[in-house]
């Protein structure tokens, strides 16, 4: 293929797209602000334009929720007073000997799902020495509740 521009360019090219902040904007009727909160982000990666968290409001509070590699990341504001509290899960495995040896990278994510509950997936690599397939890759969905 002729690409009369291919080489000594100086436009980079990338294929992921960086996400550093999640924000959720409460407008009133007239279109003022009410108010704003956000989340900052691990450095998170994807190869597209991707949603990467979610939020649920409950009780004057919103809970944001993300997921990296297998640990999930809350977020949990006070619409009253403003204050919040950060707090890191690691995501559950079926069997308490199962550990987990790695969790694929672009694979998974996490959606609000009904009320005061979102569910999370991904693939993962489990390692458990008390069975006959030691290692194994295994496809995961868990649902997560705000209390």
């Amino acid at each position: 293929m002729y690409r009369p521009y291919m080489y000594n360019s100086t436009a980079r090219n990338t294929n992921e797209i960086r996400t550093s902040s999640t924000s959720l904007i409460s407008f009133s009727s007239d279109g003022k602000v009410n108010w704003d909160h956000s989340f900052k982000l691990d450095e998170m990666k994807m190869p597209g334009l991707e949603q990467v968290s979610d939020y649920v409001m409950k009780n004057d509070q919103i809970y944001f929720l993300y997921k990296k590699e297998s640990d999930l990341k809350l977020k949990a504001i006070s619409l009253q007073d403003g204050q919040a509290l950060e707090n890191i899960i690691k995501v559950k495995v079926s069997d308490p000997l199962d550990e987990i040896r790695s969790e694929k990278e672009f694979e998974g994510g996490v959606r609000q799902w009904q009320s005061d509950a979102f569910y999370v997936w991904g693939y993962q690599t489990l390692r458990n020495t008390t069975k006959e397939d030691r290692v194994r890759d295994v496809f995961y969905i868990n649902k997560v509740v705000v209390k």
